[in-house]
């Protein structure tokens, strides 16, 4: 491993944004591996006060899956009750 071990009182070394960039290029993989990274980051895009497709699909679909968990629940309730009367 040609990795080099910080010594106590050394400064991390500078990223360069370009290293950065061809290294996420190089290892599209990294976002699977690090699902939590996507969920910090603040990604930020160029449509101004505008909403995006994508964000309204997404709040969309979250809003029906809510939906849906409900009427789930309603529904195991409502058999687990026809299960006691039977």
């Amino acid at each position: 491993m040609a990795e080099s071990v910080a010594r106590s009182g050394d400064k991390p070394p500078e990223l360069d944004e370009n290293a950065v960039r061809a290294w996420l290029i190089a290892h599209p993989e990294f976002f699977d591996r690090h699902p939590d990274v996507l969920e910090e980051a603040d990604l930020q895009h160029e449509s101004g006060h505008a909403t995006s497709l994508i964000e309204r699909q997404v709040e969309w679909l979250r809003a029906k899956n809510a939906r849906l968990e409900a009427r789930l629940s309603q529904l195991t309730d409502t058999a687990q009750d026809n299960e006691v009367r039977a």
